[in-house]
């Protein structure tokens, strides 16, 4: 079903690009609990984002509006979404410009895979 929310949302992303000319589109589309949040690259390279609002361990006692992923629109989040983006991008940037990298081919690279995932642990 993730899948199938990113997809849809591509269609969104074709219509919001042309708007702005920034390459961070934030939260471009809902489904449910769920949203989506876009970064584009300059080669119309499309980095999606599905998230959804972080649940507390303990209801009495966290408070669900003082968390960072308890409001995926909030500006706090929209920020650890674009740093989280920008991270990614560079070391997109670099994977793609090693001499190693075939053009037009997915990325494989554990080693980006890596230093995406530290990404997401780090800013998400």
């Amino acid at each position: 079903m993730n899948q199938f929310i990113v997809h849809s949302s591509l269609d969104i992303v074709e219509e919001v690009q042309w708007g702005g000319g920034q390459m961070y589109l934030k939260c471009i589309d809902r489904f449910y609990n769920n949203y989506v949040s876009c970064f584009m690259t300059g080669g119309n390279v499309k980095f999606m984002l599905l998230h959804s609002p972080s649940q507390p361990a303990n209801p009495t006692t966290s408070r669900t509006s003082t968390s960072i992923g308890a409001n995926p629109t909030s500006p706090q989040t929209e920020e650890a979404i674009k740093q989280f983006f920008t991270e990614v991008y560079e070391n997109w940037v670099k994977t793609i410009m090693s001499p190693f990298y075939q053009v037009n081919q997915p990325v494989t690279s554990p080693v980006f895979r890596g230093r995406v995932a530290a990404a997401g642990k780090k800013y998400l």
